[in-house]
């Protein structure tokens, strides 16, 4: 496929804007399915240390967390979630 070049254009956009959430955001999505946990935590973690993360990356990260057996932190990472936004049908499924 054209992994490369999409890795590239996310690297690219982060260069720009190297807090824009979306794009680290999305750019975790997609190197989750590209089965490189290691840049999705970087990303993820990345995103939690802004000050304006979002509570969809917090959500997405617990969740991931939970998928690869991490509970401790999931939970850390869901609970923070549900304090910035505790009726959010996604954390609340989420942290379950």
């Amino acid at each position: 496929g054209r992994t490369a070049e999409a890795v590239e254009g996310f690297q690219r956009a982060l260069k720009i804007d190297p807090n824009h959430m979306a794009t680290i955001c999305n750019f975790a999505i997609f190197m989750e399915q590209q089965g490189n946990t290691e840049v999705v935590c970087e990303l993820y973690e990345r995103a939690l240390a802004a000050d304006t993360s979002p509570v969809t990356a917090m959500s997405n990260y617990g969740h991931f967390l939970c998928r690869r057996g991490d509970f401790d932190r999931a939970e850390e990472v869901l609970k923070r979630a549900l304090k910035a936004a505790p009726r959010d049908v996604s954390v609340l499924h989420n942290y379950g």
